[in-house]
């Protein structure tokens, strides 16, 4: 198992909230695909080349099993990847490997505040950023709804505060 280490690389980070989940990305990733179901979904981040981070939801209930889930998902993976190898960062489990021409990151936690199963998953051009992954991955936590009922989306450089009832019905970007 490879753990990543510390993060020294000085990057503008830009902060996200969607579905009660908030991350910092670097400044330069886009978000191009976003989904507004509130039960599953996913954000996909691209910089001016290729994609390079996706945002993935599910609702859960309970905490699953981590140890049988990635060993499963690391089967399903190893008839497209070469490579897998188990990885840990910040207290992240997760799985990597080379895909094509580039190398994958997945890393998977429950959040239990709000109920949701959350993977992400990274996309490295050449090799493998850990640092970049360490950066942002101890950027990814849950963001409840306020005191006062609000919930807050934070996305495309606008923040919002509206009731927690609310969901996104539409949005263009």
């Amino acid at each position: 198992m490879v753990v990543c280490g510390a993060v020294q690389a000085k990057i503008d980070m830009v902060e996200w909230i969607w579905r009660q989940i908030g991350v910092e990305l670097p400044a330069e990733w886009e978000c191009l695909q976003f989904a507004r179901d509130p039960e599953a979904g996913r954000c996909a981040f691209a910089d001016r080349h290729r994609y390079r981070f996706e945002l993935n939801w599910r609702r859960s209930v309970g905490e699953p099993d981590f140890g049988r889930m990635m060993k499963d998902y690391e089967g399903a993976l190893a008839k497209e990847w070469e490579g897998i190898r188990k990885v840990k960062c910040r207290g992240w489990p997760g799985l990597t490997g080379n895909r094509g021409g580039e190398v994958v990151s997945r890393f998977g936690r429950w959040l239990a505040g709000v109920e949701l199963l959350v993977e992400v998953v990274f996309i490295h051009p050449d090799r493998r950023d850990a640092r970049l992954e360490a950066k942002v991955l101890q950027t990814v936590r849950e963001v409840p709804p306020e005191a006062t009922g609000l919930q807050c989306w934070r996305a495309f450089g606008m923040e919002m505060r509206v009731p927690r009832t609310f969901e996104l019905g539409e949005c263009v970007v």
